[in-house]
């Protein structure tokens, strides 16, 4: 369907039919609109998230409850056809949901990446100059990422970023101040919630970050949406005393698609008000003034990089791979960055040898790439303890910790070297490691190596070429001093 001046003007692929206003068929067709044979609670689309069984979870929402959350936040921030948001959720993510139909619904336009440069903050920065975006909307690890990309710069020309949704994932406490400097007149609104509260149902905009906060507060509800801290026995906790956080309102979901007993399970209806909420599984408490303040998860479900992981489904996907006879997943968190990891502990069929390379791989085509371990750790068997349960405490630590000591640690031997030790610690927030050091072993992981990325283009010119070798290396634990090696022959190359 197009326009008539269109019908003609294109080569359109054979088989296509092109229809326009004036076709003498569609200026037949009755004038009234038909009758609507959908309602607002009516189901609008289903999103998968992780699951603990191996298979997803299909979260069903209904275009009222969608509607109820896009509509506020729309409203809230005064999003309007002059709004443009940067795409950074992928489509599989509820984010997403708010970029096509909160900003495209509002009258305004969505900014795409190109699928090659998706996670490239340079890529990024020349899409908000050119483009004038005015609305982010991710988790906050881009958004760290993006502003230490500009370095000591400001904003790229052109910018005219207003407005800045960070979900997801703790807020760093000194993100808010450091995007403030580049933009001060950027709003920071720290929101959050489920999938199964239809994207968001809680928001804290983000003043004055009070030093002696160790996070951001998660807030007050949004509109017509309710968040409860309960106890055990469904009564709202104390104001300091920790309980499960539950949501209600318009945003929760149906349910799970095909799954009734898990439905009953995290949508109960709450004994006393009669209320049907979602168990969110995170704990939290209330603080003086009725902000809610989030303090983690009560079950096995991780947070990678904002996004939410059950380690389960990746122990199923791994355990569907040829030579693997068993597989345990764990996401701890490095010693020196504090950021979690995921790690595959496999254990070969009898006279198999799985390789990293090739598991990685096979993952990647069947999971989210925040899904895919970083390490992978061949064991002849999984520590038990005497019970015959797991030993987790017994499981060898996903990195190297051989060079903890400081004598043991290679410092920089060449100019290049010491280049790509002043990068490596910019990009990973310390400088506690040797050149001999692999990537993991010293807490990089898949986002460290896409801002690595970013800066590496800009000290050394590199091109897409080399850049795709340079992801190789870093995801097989390249160390500084190999790392050297491959910029000196990528250098000598373009010489």
């Amino acid at each position: 369907m197009t326009e008539p001046e269109l019908r003609d003007a294109p080569a359109w692929p054979a088989g296509v039919e092109v229809v326009t206003p004036r076709d003498a068929a569609v200026r037949e067709c009755p004038d009234e609109a038909p009758e609507r044979r959908q309602g607002v609670d009516d189901l609008a689309y289903v999103i998968f998230t992780s699951g603990s069984t191996g298979e997803p979870k299909g979260v069903m929402i209904t275009h009222r409850s969608a509607a109820n959350t896009v509509q506020d936040v729309n409203r809230r921030f005064a999003v309007g056809a002059d709004d443009r948001v940067l795409a950074l959720a992928p489509a599989g993510f509820d984010l997403s949901v708010y970029d096509v139909f909160g900003v495209l619904g509002a009258g305004g336009a969505v900014v795409v990446p190109a699928p090659d440069r998706a996670g490239d903050p340079a890529h990024w920065s020349q899409l908000v100059g050119r483009y004038g975006v005015t609305v982010w909307n991710s988790v906050p690890a881009p958004m760290r990422v993006w502003v230490e990309s500009l370095g000591d710069g400001g904003p790229p020309r052109g910018c005219r970023l207003r407005l800045a949704l960070l979900s997801g994932d703790w807020i760093p406490v000194d993100l808010p101040d450091r995007l403030r400097e580049k933009l001060p007149a950027l709003r920071v609104v720290s929101l959050g919630g489920a999938t199964e509260g239809s994207i968001w149902s809680i928001h804290h905009p983000v003043e004055a970050v009070r030093p002696e906060w160790s996070s951001i507060p998660y807030g007050k509800p949004l509109a017509n949406q309710t968040m409860h801290v309960f106890n055990d026995w469904f009564e709202p906790s104390p104001v300091g005393v920790t309980g499960e956080i539950h949501i209600g309102g318009t945003g929760v979901a149906q349910g799970y698609l095909g799954d009734p007993e898990r439905t009953a399970e995290r949508f109960p209806v709450h004994p006393v008000t009669g209320e049907r909420v979602y168990r969110t599984g995170d704990l939290g408490r209330y603080l003086p003034g009725g902000d809610i303040e989030i303090l983690g998860r009560e079950d096995f479900q991780v947070k990678i990089n904002g996004y939410r992981v059950e380690l389960g489904e990746i122990e199923a996907a791994l355990l569907r791979q040829p030579g693997v006879r068993t597989a345990l997943v764990t996401a701890p968190a490095h010693a020196r960055t504090g950021q979690r990891q995921i790690a595959a502990y496999v254990v070969p069929e009898p006279g198999a040898d799985p390789d990293p390379a090739a598991l990685r791989e096979a993952l990647a085509s069947l999971l989210p790439g925040y899904m895919v371990p970083s390490r992978f750790l061949a064991l002849e068997a999984l520590p038990l303890t005497v019970n015959g349960k797991v030993d987790h405490r017994a499981l060898p630590a996903p990195w190297n910790d051989e060079a903890e000591g400081g004598d043991a640690r290679v410092a920089p031997r060449s100019g290049l070297e010491e280049r790509l030790f002043a990068l490596w610690s910019r990009q990973l927030g310390h400088a506690d490691f040797g050149v001999e050091e692999g990537f993991f072993d010293i807490g990089g992981d898949s986002l460290h190596a896409v801002g690595l990325l970013a800066l590496l283009r800009a000290e050394f010119g590199i091109g897409a070429d080399a850049e795709q070798e340079m992801v190789e290396a870093l995801f097989m634990n390249a160390s500084i001093a190999s790392f050297a090696g491959l910029v000196a022959s990528v250098e000598g190359a373009a010489a």
